[in-house]
């Protein structure tokens, strides 16, 4: 589970910003928003986190960021030497572009507490570091840093670290990170600790909402799976019984949408004629879009790790995106303490009646005047516990809002 994820100097995130699972001391919500850990160094967490603000305001940043950070992590390793890191910093100065873009999160891992993290530019690592905290002093795992004046770098491993060091450092080239390269070089270790909490989270971004291949494959030969999606789907009030997707080979002359990955997806509706088929093409970008996040959400839950999803509001209805939310926060459906983050544009989740977000799980960000972005909670604000957020958020109050001016044609 993730408890706080950091970066700095990234896009238009210049100085250091946080985002926190860690919930407050309010009891709002308790029972469905934060799940019990059962580990005393850090015994609750919330489910979910939810970032408002103006469009360009830098929210789909804060995604990307934690994308580009688990990119890196689980491929790193086949980048060759002279390939360039993919890293955007903060251009709009003549200094801090120039300095490392620094990621760092804290995690959760078999009852453990984790803290991993590194800074980079594009040409090499500058620092990497991952602490175990089996009490509430951490264990230095291990340590990288590199002196650019001296062009040296230095490791430090802790005792509590086992296995092959050294040929794990050889192994490791300036691009690279000694994590990423530990765990494919069979670290017992250290490979749970990648696969986990860095391959396993899925993170969808607007511009790549959702890889249609990889939501196919998952579902095509699950068949269970396909049974979740309808039962979703039909509550959902789609119509849509069953599903269909045949597997094929691509042929060049086909340009029906339909066919997507070499795969054919047919919906089957409930009629007074008995169940009759359509091809996507048919539907509307609502059922497409609310598809394609099904598998992957439902497997998330059943895994109880992390998903993040990016304008998640986009083409659904606001009572589909309160169900979906409602679903990590309960622990019927979500027992293992999955984790959504979103982005969205939808006010009506900030409702007071009936509640679906504590103050500590509202999270805004905002441009400021020298074009770097501000992430921060609405649990800074003092104010009483069941204000209206809607309202407040609206009329200004929190700020992330855009700030319209008066239009009027040039002559």
């Amino acid at each position: 589970m993730l408890i706080e994820f950091r970066v700095k100097n990234y896009c238009c995130l210049r100085d250091e910003q946080v985002l926190s699972f860690v919930p407050t001391d309010d009891r709002t919500l308790e029972e469905c928003n934060v799940y019990e850990t059962g580990v005393p160094s850090v015994p609750r967490l919330l489910r979910t986190a939810a970032i408002f603000g103006p469009n360009a305001g830098g929210k789909s940043t804060v995604l990307r960021a934690l994308q580009s950070m688990m990119r890196m992590v689980v491929s790193s390793t086949y980048l060759d030497d002279e390939r360039l890191l993919v890293i955007i910093p903060f251009f709009l100065s003549y200094t801090i572009h120039r300095e490392p873009t620094a990621f760092e999160i804290s995690f959760l891992h078999e009852g453990r507490r984790y803290q991993y993290g590194f800074s980079c530019t594009p040409e090499r690592i500058y620092e990497e570091y991952l602490f175990e905290y089996a009490t509430s002093r951490p264990k230095t795992l291990f340590q990288r840093t590199y002196d650019p004046e001296k062009n040296n770098e230095k490791y430090t491993f802790g005792k509590a670290l086992r296995g092959r060091k050294n040929i794990w450092r050889e192994a490791t080239r300036d691009n690279a990170l000694f994590l990423s390269c530990a765990a494919q070089l069979n670290s017992e270790q250290l490979f749970p600790i990648w696969e986990k909490n860095f391959a396993r989270p899925l993170i969808f971004n607007k511009t790549a909402q959702v890889s249609k291949n990889f939501v196919l494959n998952l579902t095509a030969q699950d068949r269970q799976l396909q049974k979740n999606i309808c039962t979703f789907l039909n509550a959902a009030d789609t119509g849509i019984k069953d599903i269909e997707i045949e597997k094929q080979e691509p042929d060049e002359s086909s340009t029906e949408e339909a066919l997507t990955n070499n795969y054919r997806l047919h919906f089957k509706h409930a009629t007074q004629y008995g169940n009759m088929s359509l091809p996507l093409w048919l539907e509307s970008d609502g059922t497409i879009q609310l598809f394609y996040y099904i598998p992957p959400i439902l497997k998330i839950i059943e895994q109880g790790s992390i998903i993040a999803i990016d304008e998640l509001d986009s083409s659904l209805h606001p009572l589909l995106v309160r169900r979906i939310v409602e679903m990590f926060q309960s622990q019927e459906s979500n027992p293992h303490g999955a984790q959504l983050i979103f982005t969205t544009h939808d006010a009506t989740l900030l409702q007071s009646d009936p509640p679906l977000l504590r103050r500590d799980q509202i999270w805004f960000v905002e441009k400021q005047k020298d074009q770097a972005s501000d992430l921060y909670s609405l649990a800074e604000f003092k104010g009483q516990k069941r204000a209206d957020f809607l309202r407040s958020y609206l009329r200004g109050l929190y700020g992330g809002i855009p700030l319209l001016r008066e239009w009027r044609n040039e002559e």
